[in-house]
C-alpha cells in the first residue's frame, strides 16, 4: 500500500495546485483508515530524518526497506511535501495533491 501512496504521490507532486480546476476543496485529510496511514506516511517522510522514515518503513512495508536510503534522499531534495487538496477519499484510498513547501 505505501509503494502505491509513493507512487502517487510522485505523480501528484508534478503537478501544480492550479493544474486541477474545480471548487475548493477540504485540505484536512480526512481520519479514515488510508488517511492516517498517509498522514503517518506524510509526518515520517517530513520529517527529514533518515530514522524516523526508516522506523515507519520497516513497521509499515518492510518490504520496501530497500528503498529507504532513495526515499529520504528525495524528501531532502524536495523540502517534503504539503496537502494541497484531498482529491477523493474513502475508507481505504485516498487521493490527495500535494507540493514541495
Amino acid at each position: 500500500m505505501l509503494k502505491r501512496i509513493t507512487a502517487m504521490l510522485l505523480m501528484i507532486a508534478a503537478l501544480s495546485a492550479h493544474a486541477i480546476a474545480g471548487p475548493e476543496v477540504p485540505t484536512t485529510v480526512p481520519q479514515t483508515a488510508a488517511g492516517r496511514q498517509f498522514t503517518a506516511w506524510l509526518d515520517a517522510f517530513n520529517a527529514m530524518d533518515d530514522g524516523i522514515y526508516a522506523d515507519f518503513i520497516n513497521t509499515h512495508s518492510p518490504a520496501l526497506v530497500k528503498y529507504i536510503q532513495d526515499d529520504y534522499d528525495f524528501s531532502v531534495l524536495v523540502g517534503g511535501f504539503r496537502v494541497e487538496r484531498v482529491l477523493a477519499s474513502d475508507a481505504i484510498n485516498l487521493s490527495v495533491l500535494v507540493s514541495e513547501p
